[in-house]
């Protein structure tokens, strides 16, 4: 008999051209599950503890979905899992196997918060980004029943893979696998999935496997649950995220864990605000306030301020005098003028020149060329020239990029912005 194991997939929002809709399936309690037990068809049966990073999701006493302990604090499931579910309406159980039995290995958690990829969304009815961390109230105990798994942070290759949960055992079956199940699922190409009859191709943050036909592969109900590697040890390579409604009967989708690792760490291992030089306020990242007379903006979603412009007065033998910058005042009996924008003076007789730094050019003493961009002039027979404006950006951690003072670039998934002529971003994650 030819093998056929649905290890059920989605939370059944998707119609995915079968018109299943979430309100169409029939919720079963645990009580009921004991007394319709159905083995899967060609299926396996986990034997308890050998998947001990599975987590089940529930509500009001229902198996929702399934997920991953990424972290004794922190389950790893999908996105649509969680939509519209308030945290203290779930209840998520480690160290299960059977449903309709209470085991000595479980753990059932509260929830404090849940946290969504911020690009979750849908493209033609299907999920994208399709992750979410489960906060737990509480740490997990770890044990032997209840072990945490590493995420996949290389792309997972073209191998088999194993997935594991309790969803539908066939397509239809508006019905829970009592016993958590596990099939071997080869991992594919995206374009194989693109060539089934699904909702849309595939992004590069999602992952084909199974069959084309569907013989293995995930339906309603392992929504969340893990694809894992078949290496010691294994790594967590993917998330179901959807399929074909209803009858389940090709390929799975899965978010591809190597592609939002990223964020799913910095969630974990949370730093709100990573970048050097800001700070946690509570509610924001504050990167800095700007000097007085300058302006702070955002640009390409870079922070920046207009630079500081200082007075300088670079050539050789002249100082600022706050207004201008002085040059030299020439000798008793001589008189200053400007010539083609350079400095000079007349000459004396027998030492013609003998201010420091000039030289007599035939005719007069020539005292040097103020800086380009200035202008120069005489007042009361002195030498002077308009001083260079210099950009500074003396906020710490900010440079000139030669025409404005860049600050620095937020990291992924967080937003700049100015508030009261203050430099802030939003956090990468909230404590």
């Amino acid at each position: 008999m030819m093998k056929r194991l649905y290890l059920a997939v989605l939370a059944s929002t998707l119609g995915l051209g079968c018109n299943v809709q979430e309100g169409e399936l029939e919720p079963v309690t645990e009580a009921e599950l004991g007394q319709h037990d159905q083995d899967i068809i060609g299926g396996t049966a986990a034997t308890p503890g050998q998947f001990p990073w599975q987590a089940r999701l529930t509500m009001n006493g229902q198996h929702r979905c399934g997920g991953s302990l990424i972290h004794p604090k922190f389950v790893l499931t999908a996105a649509h899992c969680v939509e519209n579910v308030a945290p203290g309406d779930m209840l998520v159980i480690l160290g299960d196997h059977t449903i309709s039995q209470t085991e000595p290995t479980q753990q059932s958690h509260m929830v404090r918060r849940f946290i969504k990829h911020p690009n979750f969304h849908y493209e033609s009815n299907a999920p994208v980004d399709d992750v979410a961390l489960v906060e737990l109230n509480n740490a997990a105990t770890l044990n032997a029943a209840v072990q945490t798994i590493a995420l996949q942070t290389t792309t997972a290759s073209n191998t088999n893979h194993t997935a594991s949960g309790w969803g539908w055992t066939y397509g239809w079956a508006y019905q829970t696998s009592n016993t958590l199940m596990f099939a071997t699922l080869p991992v594919t190409s995206n374009a194989s999935c693109n060539g089934a009859p699904l909702a849309r191709d595939l992004f590069g943050s999602e992952l084909c496997a199974g069959f084309a036909d569907g013989v293995r592969g995930g339906c309603h109900g392992d929504s969340g649950g893990p694809l894992v590697t078949q290496t010691n040890p294994p790594t967590l390579a993917g998330v179901v995220s959807w399929g074909r409604g209803g009858t389940c009967d090709t390929y799975t989708v899965f978010a591809r864990v190597s592609a939002l690792a990223s964020w799913i760490n910095s969630q974990v291992n949370c730093v709100p605000c990573p970048m050097s030089g800001s700070w946690f306020d509570g509610a924001n990242c504050y990167a800095g306030t700007p000097p007085a007379g300058t302006t702070p903006f955002i640009y390409s979603g870079n922070l920046y301020y207009t630079p500081v412009y200082s007075p300088s007065c670079p050539m050789s033998g002249s100082s600022y005098d706050g207004a201008n910058c002085y040059r030299a005042t020439p000798p008793a009996g001589s008189s200053a003028f400007i010539y083609y924008g350079h400095f000079y003076y007349t000459p004396l007789p027998g030492n013609p020149c003998p201010l420091a730094g000039s030289w007599f050019d035939g005719a007069n003493c020539y005292l040097g060329t103020p800086p380009a961009g200035t202008s120069a002039f005489v007042w009361n027979n002195n030498l002077y020239y308009t001083p260079v404006q210099v950009p500074s950006c003396p906020m710490s951690g900010s440079g000139f990029d030669g025409a404005n003072c860049y600050r620095g670039t937020p990291p992924a998934y967080t937003t700049p912005f100015i508030w009261s002529g203050n430099l802030y971003y939003s956090p990468v994650c909230t404590p």
